[in-house]
């Protein structure tokens, strides 16, 4: 089978587009399908990278709802470093989440950074 380039690009961006057509959808599901141009963190803290990743994801929804992304613990403080290039919102938490000692959960609707669990 042949396909154009045209037809794949459209094809793709559809299913990415569509992934934000349910209110109710999965955070996580939607955050995997944001793609973040470029994110370059030095030396910033854990919550300076979820107010610019809770702003990014506003701007990157089309209902300009973007995801709930709420940090608890003590991993606010811990200073984060790192550059990536069209990585999805939730590779970039997962970054974020890795250097400063916290795991990813998922309650009402919203992405939890947390203490990890000792």
């Amino acid at each position: 089978m042949k396909y154009n380039i045209k037809s794949l690009l459209f094809a793709l961006l559809s299913l990415n587009l569509s992934v934000f057509a349910a209110d109710e959808l999965n955070p996580t599901m939607k955050a995997a399908a944001m793609i973040v141009p470029s994110v370059d963190f030095d030396r910033a803290t854990a919550q300076e990278a979820v107010a610019f990743l809770n702003h990014k994801s506003k701007e990157l929804d089309p209902a300009k709802k973007g995801v709930s992304i709420v940090l608890h613990g003590a991993g606010a403080r811990k200073l984060i470093t790192f550059k990536l290039k069209k990585s999805s919102l939730l590779a970039i938490l997962r970054e974020v989440s890795a250097q400063a000692g916290l795991e990813i959960e998922q309650f009402d609707g919203k992405i939890l950074l947390t203490a990890k669990a000792k």
